[in-house]
């Protein structure tokens, strides 16, 4: 009987070493985790400053709360003098590595004509597309740097009496600012 029992105790011990392997090698805990990256918030306040106007979350992350690796929402904007308006799609990822990081961003879809610009110091990956949808400008941005990347769709609307050549310019400066501040903004902030 002592036997039985040694050996039921052993065989219930092996399983449970087994069990709990499987789930640490589960966790990677020796794998640095993917990137902190800020929040929306963080990024209508600091565009207020950079590029003044008003700068507000219309569509809030809803997961930001379980997860600070990713943010999706979307940013509504009003520039100062209201010239310019409209809206931004905001996706930013952090990864565990530089090499994630650049393949990911790398093979992101830049909706709309490649506008030549130059990838910023630092940067792994840096694109942009311009697209005009009738009365509205279209800008994507997709860029990486580091452990983090970032795709930003900007919509500004082409007022009556607007130009789009200057519409265009805008929501290039403004997309290449936002991805900016998404992908350097320091985690105490």
């Amino acid at each position: 009987m002592k036997t039985t029992r040694a050996s039921a105790i052993a065989g219930f011990t092996v399983v449970a070493l087994v069990a709990l392997a499987v789930a640490v090698w589960q966790m990677h805990p020796w794998r640095e985790s993917a990137a902190w990256v800020p929040t929306c918030s963080d990024l209508t306040t600091a565009m207020q400053g950079a590029a003044g106007g008003a700068w507000t979350v219309s569509k809030p992350d809803a997961g930001r709360d379980k997860n600070d690796t990713s943010t999706v929402c979307q940013i509504a904007f009003i520039t100062t003098g209201r010239r310019h308006t409209g809206t931004v799609d905001v996706f930013i990822a952090g990864t565990p590595d530089p090499d994630t990081t650049g393949r990911q961003a790398a093979t992101a879809d830049c909706a709309g004509t490649p506008a030549p610009a130059p990838a910023p110091a630092g940067y792994l990956v840096y694109r942009a597309c311009t697209r005009n949808a009738g009365d509205r400008i279209n800008e994507t941005v997709i860029a990486a740097r580091q452990r983090r990347w970032a795709t930003l769709s900007l919509s500004a609307a082409i007022p009556a009496d607007g130009n789009p050549a200057e519409v265009s310019r805008f929501a290039h400066t403004a997309a290449g600012k936002l991805a900016d501040l998404g992908l350097t903004l320091p985690e105490d902030r």
